[in-house]
């Protein structure tokens, strides 16, 4: 018989790398205050959160990262502002879609992180009311899939799509990697609070001070 003609693949195979071993996979996250510089933060101001997802170990991969925050009460994501930095410090707009209110998680997918690797996922939240005397310390998990469990065949979402597990999240956790972040707390708050409550109460102190000298 004549033999088949070959037909090139439509898109590169995955690059697959060995597992990571723990400790490989970090995560990190940090709150700036974009609004004050005096190591304070009120209500009405906006936080910065960068959470950076990084894969030390070379020639090791964890396919179909992704990035899940659970914004405490108090932090209001702001429309318009979720950004992931891939690998090659390309920015991508994420949709506002990636932040569910009811259960108040924000999602993002990441791609696959390959060792030497890392992306940033960074969004900015407005401080409200309910964060005075709260606890908004804020902690990050990143879910991945290592290389040995990995289906190739499976859909692969594309880098900045917003994610919820069909599944429920407990469950989709329990059957991959985790890698969980310090919590983060913006300038003068701690698990015991700090928010203050906003510049208007700010200048009464100040005012009643001038009063009373």
């Amino acid at each position: 018989g004549a033999p088949e003609a070959f037909t090139p693949p439509a898109t590169p195979p995955t690059l697959v790398g060995e597992d990571p071993d723990e400790g490989d996979i970090s995560l990190d996250k940090k709150a700036e205050n974009t609004s004050r510089d005096d190591g304070k933060t009120a209500v009405g101001d906006k936080i910065r959160y960068v959470i950076t997802l990084k894969n030390d170990h070379t020639g090791t991969a964890w396919m179909d990262a992704l990035v899940k925050d659970e914004i405490p009460e108090g932090l209001e994501p702001e429309t318009g502002s979720i950004l992931l930095t891939l690998p090659d410090g390309t920015e991508q707009a994420v949709d506002d879609a990636a932040y569910d209110e009811k259960t108040r998680i924000l999602a993002v997918t990441c791609g696959h992180l390959y060792g030497g690797q890392e992306v940033k996922l960074s969004f900015t939240a407005i401080v409200t009311e309910a964060a005075v005397d709260a606890d908004i310390g804020n902690v990050a998990v990143a879910v991945g899939t290592l290389p040995s469990k990995w289906n190739p065949d499976a859909e692969n979402p594309a880098p900045g799509s917003p994610f919820a597990p069909p599944s429920g999240w407990p469950a989709y956790e329990r059957g991959h990697e985790t890698v969980k972040s310090p919590a983060a707390y913006p300038p003068g708050t701690d698990e015991k609070g700090g928010v203050l409550k906003g510049p208007g109460s700010d200048a009464t102190t100040i005012a009643k001070k001038r009063l009373a000298q």
